[in-house]
């Protein structure tokens, strides 16, 4: 009996926790959620949220701040490829095994 009277009781708490989560969600248009998504995201060797000028690794895809890589705009646009710090040493082993072997 007593470990009936328990079950109950934390069926109870338990109903009231999943009545309070549910109280608590918002309903959003899909692009105002992407939005939302896109602010906590984050990007970067900072791994902040994206803000300012941004530059994407041609061979990875992922962006970096400009001013965390120490790369500004203009000095971007003299560039064909841009390849972050993960993708260069990641080639230059590739590179360097290749003609190892």
């Amino acid at each position: 009996r007593k470990y009936h009277e328990e079950q109950q009781g934390t069926l109870h708490i338990a109903n009231a926790l999943i009545d309070e989560y549910d109280s608590l969600l918002i309903e959003m248009p899909p692009d105002e959620l992407d939005e939302l998504k896109q602010t906590v995201v984050g990007y970067c060797i900072c791994l902040r949220p994206s803000h300012g000028f941004m530059l994407m690794c041609d061979w990875c895809k992922d962006w970096f701040h400009g001013q965390c890589i120490g790369i500004s705009e203009s000095r971007a646009d003299r560039f064909e490829k841009f390849s972050c710090i993960r993708c260069s040493i990641s080639k230059h082993v590739y590179e360097s095994s290749a003609t190892a072997a």
